[in-house]
């Protein structure tokens, strides 16, 4: 069984449009709090080069672009899902964003922080 999927892997957002991300989380331990934790990786164009990566997006960080949060107690056995939201810029130059996401077992999931399913999942957003 698969603990944590990401749907839809890939989206197509216009500039100044918002996209939405769920990640789905089936918890089968006991109950327990979930949290998400989300981080820009890079970028790159058409021609497969870098637009930018990590933090050096400084004009505009796609890092600001996320709209996600809070934990939920997920029950044994149950199934539930985080939104996340994108939200691309007005000047976002065309090319394909990738973001790495993943899930704790805890109120609140940092960069450190183990994921629930030791993996760590890619959204990818194609802006242009």
């Amino acid at each position: 069984d698969q603990l944590v999927a990401v749907y839809p892997q890939r989206l197509e957002i216009a500039r100044t449009r918002s996209g939405t991300f769920g990640i789905g989380v089936q918890n089968l331990e006991a109950d327990k709090e979930f949290s998400v934790y989300l981080e820009f990786a890079r970028a790159y164009n058409d021609k497969k080069e870098s637009i930018c990566g990590g933090s050096d997006c400084s004009d505009n960080p796609p890092s600001k672009w996320l709209l996600y949060g809070g934990k939920q107690i997920i029950s044994r056995d149950q199934l539930k899902t985080f939104p996340v939201k994108i939200t691309v810029p007005k000047k976002a130059p065309d090319g394909v964003y990738i973001f790495d996401a993943k899930v704790c077992a805890e109120d609140k999931c940092t960069e450190s922080s183990k994921s629930y399913d030791n993996a760590v999942h890619k959204l990818y957003v194609r802006v242009g």
